[in-house]
């Protein structure tokens, strides 16, 4: 057995005997996601509806997150397809997505024309400022009160 030399798309690594011989050989996959599995889920796209076309019987959603990635899935379901047509072009939506993601440099995504929107719902905009505005003025348990409530939260935690 011959050490990987590196000159295809594998790379490898061998354990050489100190008589150069070859005790174990280890081949590493060309990408680091390459091993990852195929999965079946459900999860959330968020991005902004560019496109809504049909073919057939079902409808290709066209989304551009916030990594400006492509990311089409299929709509099934006229209703929803209606509903998310009135949404181009007009903010961010996230969309419930079922069906094969893969694992890439970006993350897990859905696999094109293996996916399937579900429901949607349409997102707020506005800055990070007004969205910690928001998350300081619910009452939490009483936390907002305190004067200081992180040197509370180390007291009950024993870290003074």
């Amino acid at each position: 057995m011959e050490p990987v030399k590196g000159e295809d798309p594998v790379h490898g690594a061998a354990d050489m005997h100190t008589e150069d011989t070859v005790v174990a050989q280890l081949a590493i996959p060309s990408s680091k996601f390459e091993w990852f599995p195929r999965i079946h889920t459900t999860d959330e796209v968020r991005g902004t509806v560019t496109s809504l076309t049909k073919r057939g019987s079902s409808h290709h959603l066209h989304l551009c997150d916030f990594n400006l990635r492509n990311i089409r899935v299929l709509v099934r379901s006229d209703d929803l397809a209606a509903k998310l047509e009135s949404r181009v072009q007009t903010g961010m939506v996230g969309v419930q997505v079922m069906g094969r993601w893969e694992r890439t440099e970006a993350g897990w995504l859905p696999i094109s024309d293996e996916c399937e929107a579900i429901s949607f719902v349409a997102l707020k905009e506005g800055s990070i400022a007004d969205s910690l505005d928001l998350l300081t003025s619910i009452a939490c348990d009483g936390w907002n009160a305190l004067d200081d409530p992180i040197a509370e939260w180390k007291k009950l935690r024993g870290c003074e």
